[in-house]
């Protein structure tokens, strides 16, 4: 790729998608992005985070139901997408793109992408073109960064998923060439986000930032804001500032080569580093049956990354228990269930026995490992030993029609309590079907789950 060219090419890619030359699978990945965005974005609505971005754009709290596509109005589209977005990710449950640095694509892109069809009549293949175009786009942002970017402290989630929403939105907008690359320069202003904010309310706060300032980037673009078209490349632009690697290192995946068929869903309500390790401990416990009164320590080890992204030692919070590899570990050695978001309240800190295994864990890191692999040992009062590896590109990328079930079922476990059994598969119906819809509002609004 020319290295002067990099916004041009990444517009142009975003531009291609049609939905009759999409293969099936990104079309059913596309799909289930939705459906498990549509469930967190219903169950995080209760979370105190959403009630507080609530009340400040809308004056009012919201229920899980006020988050049905198309329920919510009263801000501008910037505030209505931050509060979605922020929603979605509130109970950080979301989908994860390994290939873009773990960037939680699903809740930002398609917030912003419903809010505007709020405003317009949008068609369900339009809707999926666009959504394509948001992944695709952001893990060819991610291609010219290197691991610095995450490991340094930027928040992937919005310093590089800015790029998707824009691109989604303009795409979705109509964009040509030209204003397209415009809104890849008002995404590139425009981001930001630092992890040291993890396992406070403003992680998901990052989320909702980056879908409000991608949906305006694409909306300024289309009215035509003036930005330079060349901002992801240029002197003082995007990859010189944000740990960009060498110009001569750039090489952008292939049009019809499509990242969004390799997202990763999560099967646990934490922080995806912490899954290798919880799968590991499972499988150890399954293969062995000992019980935690039969451990005398448990030693993790996990890659320099994923350390740094759940270093959390001593959770002062249920929030903060997600980012913490010695309390999820805990979890998972008395038992506890780690797809439940229940338990992750800040009650669980008083829990004696989670506390003590808890002080069973030691965490260190090693560069041996890389791309979120766990080693797992646990040293039994017996003098046993147990060991196993586990990596994370096995454990999220594994099965994937085990994948996508599990996608099915956890929409149905967090819309519970504010959908019937009978809203919840009519919605899931809706999304599945959406491709045969000219308006998506009306379609996921269907009958009896109108606002």
């Amino acid at each position: 790729m020319n290295s002067t060219a990099a916004t041009e090419e990444i517009a142009r890619q975003a531009l291609t998608y049609r939905y009759e030359d999409l293969p099936g699978e990104v079309v059913d990945w596309a799909r289930l992005s939705l459906l498990d965005h549509c469930g967190l974005a219903i169950r995080g609505a209760r979370e105190e985070l959403t009630q507080i971005l609530s009340n400040t754009f809308l004056g009012r709290g919201i229920a899980g139901t006020d988050m049905i596509p198309g329920a919510l109005n009263g801000a501008s589209l910037q505030d209505l997408a931050m509060l979605r977005a922020s929603s979605a990710h509130a109970i950080d449950f979301d989908d994860t793109l390994l290939s873009a640095m773990g960037a939680h694509v699903g809740s930002t892109v398609n917030s912003a992408l419903l809010t505007l069809a709020t405003q317009t009549p949008v068609s369900g293949k339009a809707y999926l073109e666009a959504l394509v175009a948001g992944y695709e786009t952001t893990a060819r942002i991610a291609s010219l960064v290197t691991l610095d970017h995450y490991e340094e402290g930027f928040h992937s989630t919005s310093s590089m998923g800015v790029f998707g929403v824009a691109a989604a939105c303009a795409k979705l907008l109509g964009a040509d060439q030209e204003t397209l690359q415009r809104a890849l320069g008002l995404a590139a202003t425009q981001a930001c986000g630092v992890k040291a904010v993890f396992g406070t309310m403003t992680k998901p706060f990052n989320a909702g930032r980056c879908s409000a300032n991608g949906i305006l980037a694409g909306r300024l673009a289309m009215q035509g804001f003036t930005c330079t078209t060349d901002a992801i490349e240029s002197d003082k632009g995007f990859t010189q500032l944000f740990k960009g690697k060498p110009a001569q290192e750039w090489k952008l995946a292939a049009e019809n080569t499509y990242l969004i068929t390799r997202n990763a869903y999560k099967a646990h309500a934490a922080c995806h580093a912490t899954h290798a390790m919880i799968e590991g401990i499972n499988r150890l416990k399954a293969e062995h049956n000992f019980a935690l009164e039969d451990v005398d320590q448990v030693e993790l080890l996990v890659d320099p990354l994923s350390l740094k992204t759940a270093s959390i030692g001593a959770p002062a919070t249920g929030l903060e228990c997600k980012f913490s590899f010695s309390q999820v570990a805990a979890f998972a050695l008395t038992g506890r269930d780690t797809a439940s978001d229940a338990t992750y309240a800040d009650s669980i800190l008083q829990d004696e026995q989670v506390n003590a295994a808890r002080g069973l864990v030691r965490v260190s890191s090693t560069d041996k490992l890389r791309s979120g692999a766990t080693g797992v040992r646990i040293a039994l009062r017996s003098g046993r030993t147990l060991d196993n590896t586990t990596s994370l590109s096995e454990v999220a990328l594994g099965d994937r029609a085990r994948v996508a079930e599990g996608i099915r079922n956890k929409f149905h476990a967090v819309v519970g309590t504010e959908l019937s059994r009978a809203e919840a598969q009519q919605m899931e119906s809706a999304i599945m079907e959406i491709a045969s819809t000219q308006n998506v509002i009306n379609a996921l609004a269907a009958p009896g789950l109108k606002p």
